[in-house]
């Protein structure tokens, strides 16, 4: 669906800032995980220097990272590193001003997305007629429901 409504996605940090929490997220747990954390720039980065499947990677996440926004301040003590390092490695000049992070959030969302992108795709291989269809639906459904609630970039008109 389409809400028909326009936003000027160059005159907002909310897009970016979400590239941002992503990054961070990556590399707290990557922190946490004994890894050096200015080497990952991506939750698929993160994954693959784990070896670990979507599965666990979701579990980790809930593991790892609180659910309370994380304040910069914070996010600065869990990489062991100054405020200055922090905004020259890892953000942006447009998500500096940024003080409060959805880490868990964020990375629940990239790695839940991307196992219902699988088993979507397995059951377009593996399809057997109505059933299917349902399942589509139902993986479609709680993929909007994420991008909601999780990643924050749906609009009140698409429901």
């Amino acid at each position: 669906a389409h809400s028909l409504t326009n936003l000027n996605k160059a005159a907002t940090a909310d897009f970016n800032c979400r590239v941002i929490e992503c990054r961070l997220s990556a590399q707290v747990i990557a922190k946490k995980q004994g890894l050096h954390w200015m080497n990952i720039k991506r939750l698929g980065e993160l994954q693959q220097a784990l070896g670990l499947d979507l599965t666990d990677m979701i579990a980790l996440v809930k593991e790892t990272l609180h659910e309370q926004p994380y304040t910069k301040e914070e996010v600065v003590q869990e990489l062991e590193t100054t405020t200055d390092h922090l905004e020259a490695t890892s953000l942006t000049q447009n998500t500096r001003h940024i003080r409060s992070f959805k880490l868990r959030q964020r990375a629940l969302h990239v790695f839940q997305e991307a196992l219902r992108v699988r088993k979507f795709h397995e059951t377009c291989l593996n399809s057997t007629g109505e059933g299917s269809l349902e399942t589509l639906g139902k993986l479609m459904l709680e993929s909007h429901e994420s991008l909601r609630d999780l990643y924050e970039c749906s609009h009140p008109q698409l429901r």
